[in-house]
């Protein structure tokens, strides 16, 4: 996931840049703004959901921020704690891979 963050990241700043005017537009950016703007959805490269469903920008957006935000959550608590409070398995990319893993003994 860290390819597809990294993408994501360096295309909004690429774009942000370009929209300031303090760097020239490369195809990708405008092809990157074109998408967001005129189609109202995200680029290809950036919806690594499996079987994704058809959705705005910013519903993906508002998606992508919930699912990020859950897997911070996940990383920043204690292996040990992790069984006694809830997680969003949907909002994990590959939730039978964390089922798994979390079932292992240590």
């Amino acid at each position: 996931y860290k390819g597809v963050h990294k993408r994501i990241s360096t295309d909004i700043k690429n774009a942000k840049l370009y929209l300031e005017g303090k760097q020239s537009g490369s195809n990708r950016t405008r092809e990157v703004l074109r998408i967001l703007g005129v189609e109202n959805r995200v680029p290809k490269e950036w919806d690594i959901r499996p079987k994704a469903i058809p959705m705005t920008a910013s519903i993906w957006m508002q998606d992508f921020i919930n699912r990020v935000n859950g897997i911070n959550q996940i990383a920043q608590t204690p292996a040990k704690e992790i069984g006694k409070q809830a997680i969003w398995l949907g909002g994990l990319y590959a939730p039978e891979a964390f089922v798994a893993a979390s079932r292992q003994e240590f």
